[in-house]
């Protein structure tokens, strides 16, 4: 009897001991319920995992098209993943972790290529923004480094040239003359993304140096010089992707090859509208960098690289000196790297160069004189009102010498690429606006529209406001303009 009654006792413990575990004490797990590999398709696609534990876990490894409803978790559940549509051709596969302290499971999402997509075809053109059927200024938008898959409707390449777009017009007086552009892209296709180095900044330290040949549609290169900022490409190529747009096919000069394609460059009748145009190539390439190609005609491609520097090195600050300033106003460089006086014949800038240039209408936001009425005409109006514009007079320093030429303001967007014309400028601007428009410009009416650029002012003279550099950064002024057809 007492070793039945020993026996039942031992019993009793272990049928405790069982339903003890069963109400929470049961050893800790992890497993995947679901597929621990599949495929999903390009477009509408979605997926799960399924977990069952008991234990904290966590997923790791989401990518900008496969995310995870959740990363972390306790016990078990149902995990969603979002799946971004395939906007390339390509398929692409993703690797997420679940892992806990029992071990970890790999969960293998691939997606098929996209066969749906829309391409832009090489060479067609698109009327991105139509404000005027006649008497508009133009403006036309291409890329260089942009592959095929860029080139997919709404894809990288129209969202590049959406931001330089945007870019152009964010600044004063641009912004409230925007009325008076007609936009144009025009799409080309690179073999390769990115732009071809010398030896430079590689776009994302600028303490490292590269030396890269991309095969792209316009040869965009990068300097051979150390710590450059300056950049070239097919301009002759340029020209002629630009007239494809057809309005830019106008003019007698213009030279057409067999297939009745125009071949010529910039042209030499000045009143030819590819002269009164603004061409912008973005370059497919994260480095700081960029330089306008100015003709005596009046043409010009301005050249810029999607850098990702912040503040007054980023892309959009680039755009908006390169293009708005050199490209469109014509306008000279106010920022000062000797401390010398302003060179008579020698030099890319020097008094024999801008007084031809001035000749001719360009680079009139400096002046070789701090005489009054010797400066510039569209300085003229500003100094006879120095109570309305207190700021404008005459501030040595200019085209990289500190001594021998004048700008008019402290700063303005031609010294440290702030966003901020400067009077002069913006009258120089808004007339040649009005010109191209076949409207008459006034005095009256630039400063009844003015009071936006005037708000502008502040932070063209806030460094620390506009530039945002971060710690260790000091501005790198851009390279000069090249000019071509210099007036005799």
């Amino acid at each position: 009897m007492k070793n039945w009654t020993r026996f039942a006792a031992a019993m009793l413990v272990c049928f405790a001991a069982v339903v003890s575990c069963s109400k929470g004490g049961e050893d800790p797990f992890l497993k995947i319920e679901s597929q621990t590999t599949f495929s999903v398709a390009a477009e509408n696609a979605s997926g799960e995992i399924k977990i069952s534990s008991n234990v904290a876990w966590t997923i790791s490894g989401a990518t900008e098209w496969c995310k995870p409803e959740v990363t972390s978790g306790t016990g078990s559940r149902t995990v969603a993943l979002t799946i971004a549509d395939n906007d390339t051709r390509n398929p692409r596969s993703a690797t997420l972790t679940v892992a806990s302290s029992q071990g970890k499971y790999a969960v293998n999402v691939s997606q098929e290529g996209n066969t749906n997509l829309n391409f832009h075809e090489e060479g067609s053109y698109k009327a991105a923004e139509i404000n005027r059927q006649s008497n508009a200024v133009n403006i036309v938008i291409m890329g260089d480094g942009f592959t095929l898959d860029d080139l997919t409707e709404g894809g990288a390449y129209d969202q590049a040239m959406d931001r330089a777009r945007e870019a152009f017009f964010d600044i004063e007086p641009f912004r409230s003359y925007r009325d008076h552009f007609n936009i144009y892209y025009v799409y080309a296709e690179s073999k390769q993304r990115g732009a071809t180095y010398g030896y430079g900044y590689d776009g994302s330290t600028r303490q490292n140096f590269a030396s890269t040949v991309r095969n792209t549609a316009f040869s965009a290169t990068f300097s051979q010089e150390s710590n450059s900022t300056s950049t070239s490409c097919d301009y002759q190529r340029v020209f002629n992707y630009a007239r494809r747009v057809p309005v830019m096919k106008e003019g007698a000069d213009i030279v057409l090859d067999k297939d009745g394609n125009p071949v010529s460059g910039a042209i030499t009748d000045r009143n030819n509208i590819i002269n009164k145009t603004v061409i912008i190539l973005v370059i497919n390439d994260q480095r700081y960098a960029g330089t306008c190609i100015m003709y005596g005609t009046g043409a010009c491609i301005g050249m810029c690289p999607m850098s990702t520097s912040p503040g007054t090195m980023s892309f959009e600050a680039t755009l908006r000196h390169e293009v708005g300033g050199h490209g469109f106003g014509r306008f000279a460089d106010e920022y000062i790297y000797y401390d010398e006086t302003l060179p008579s014949s020698s030099g890319s800038y020097n008094a024999a160069t801008l007084a031809a240039w001035q000749g001719i209408g360009q680079y009139l936001n400096v002046s070789l004189t701090n005489v009054a009425d010797q400066a510039p005409s569209n300085w003229q109006p500003f100094l006879a009102d120095p109570e309305t514009y207190p700021e404008v007079g005459f501030f040595e320093g200019a085209c990289t010498y500190a001594k021998g030429i004048w700008r008019a303001e402290q700063n303005s967007i031609m010294n440290d690429n702030v966003r901020y014309f400067n009077g002069p400028q913006a009258y120089f601007i808004y007339t040649k606006i009005k010109t191209i428009s076949n409207e008459t410009p006034s005095w009256e009416e630039f400063v009844a529209n003015d009071a936006a650029r005037i708000r502008e002012q502040a932070n063209a003279n806030s460094a620390a406001a506009q530039n945002a550099l971060g710690a260790g950064e000091k501005f790198i002024p851009l390279a000069p303009p090249i000019l071509i057809g210099m007036p005799q």
